[in-house]
């Protein structure tokens, strides 16, 4: 489940010399690397799409494991 909510600030990230958050997603153990790979970009067309879209707002993946396999 994904709610887009707000927190304290507790550190501070920038990429592009742009406020940013950071997410690190890590798979379940054995479980198929290309599978999560394939799943994540689409929730991430999803949510820039629709939710994010609305807010101005766009996720971006910096790094993917699959890339290596």
């Amino acid at each position: 489940r994904v709610e887009l909510a707000f927190g304290d600030r507790e550190s501070t990230m920038r990429q592009k010399g742009e406020p940013s958050l950071a997410l690190n997603i890590v798979r379940e153990t054995g479980s198929n690397s290309l599978l999560v790979a394939r799943e994540l970009r689409e929730v991430v067309r999803e949510l820039n799409a629709g939710p994010l879209a609305t807010r101005g707002l766009q996720l971006e993946i910096a790094y993917i494991e699959s890339g290596y396999i």
